[in-house]
């Protein structure tokens, strides 16, 4: 089993994205907990009210998802709709901020599949500034959940404004967008995109030695993680944030593994298992 210390003590490598190894992420010395929308089982996923449940139950960092509304609003939002989490239908880029406002965030969130404990309690879509302003010393890991340089360009000026530059990566699928990040804002964290995801993964190990990372982080499912990833990992100074870990023994496997990071819906629970962990050495 390949040890905690083995992958958390790379030699960082010079990577496209040009963010300081001093930051956030760079400086664990511990698997970071990383609340997937705030928590998706422990609440109503991507409200103010879930982050600060995630937060104080232990989580390290939280995880976003970013969309413009109709009226260039940044807004905090899975889905392309508002039809799976509120009492509404419609698509995001199509409502004002005015109209996702309305809506109520907590109206489709059941812990059982057969409550609902926090419909009509006030729970609403937040934007990213809120979520910035109510929480201002959290790390952050954010989405981009639409592509191109509109949204790229309102998120890189809302990190600059709230000086997040060590600690928030900034993640997106389309390699065109997060290649423009890194170009529009070189000092920013980014993660690998999803071309540059297999670019990574393909190669067999006997012929990566000539690989270069486009990023310093990596979030990836955590089926993919294996050992030969993990080695390469280990290689090029890439951090590895698994998603989305809801099983105990997967996230034991990931922690023995030292995975820089673990998203979660279960925040709670990976704190114990964090905590335990930590306890065993003195324990012993």
């Amino acid at each position: 089993m390949i040890s905690l210390v083995g992958l958390l003590g790379f030699t960082l490598c010079a990577c496209t994205d040009s963010g300081k190894p001093g930051d956030y992420f760079s400086r664990a010395e511990r698997t970071l907990n990383i609340a997937h929308r705030g928590g998706v089982a422990e609440g109503p996923e991507h409200t103010l009210f879930s982050y600060a449940r995630a937060l104080e139950s232990g989580a390290d960092v939280l995880e976003l998802d970013v969309h413009l509304s109709r009226d260039g609003q940044l807004v905090v939002l899975h889905d392309s709709t508002v039809n799976r989490t509120t009492d509404g239908e419609g698509a995001v880029e199509e409502l004002s901020l005015t109209e996702l406002r309305a809506l109520d965030a907590g109206y489709r969130y059941s812990p059982d599949g057969e409550t609902y404990p926090e419909r009509g309690k006030g729970h609403q879509i937040p934007t990213a500034r809120e979520v910035f302003e109510r929480f201002p010393e959290a790390p952050y890991v954010i989405e981009l959940k639409r592509s191109g340089q509109e949204i790229a360009d309102a998120l890189i000026a809302l990190v600059r404004e709230f000086e997040l530059e060590d600690r928030a990566i900034i993640a997106s699928v389309d390699g065109k967008t997060i290649r423009y990040v890194r170009e529009a804002a070189p000092e920013l964290l980014t993660s690998f995109s999803l071309d540059e995801g297999f670019d990574f993964i393909d190669p067999p190990l006997e012929t990566f030695d000539a690989y270069e990372p486009p990023a310093r982080f990596f979030q990836l499912p955590f089926a993919a993680i294996d050992d030969t990833v993990v080695e390469k990992a280990r290689m090029k100074g890439v951090h590895l944030q698994a998603f989305t870990v809801n099983d105990e023994d997967e996230m034991k496997r990931l922690i023995e593994a030292g995975i820089n990071g673990i998203m979660t819906d279960r925040p709670s629970l990976l704190t114990s298992l964090l905590a335990d962990r930590e306890m065993k050495p003195s324990a012993e």
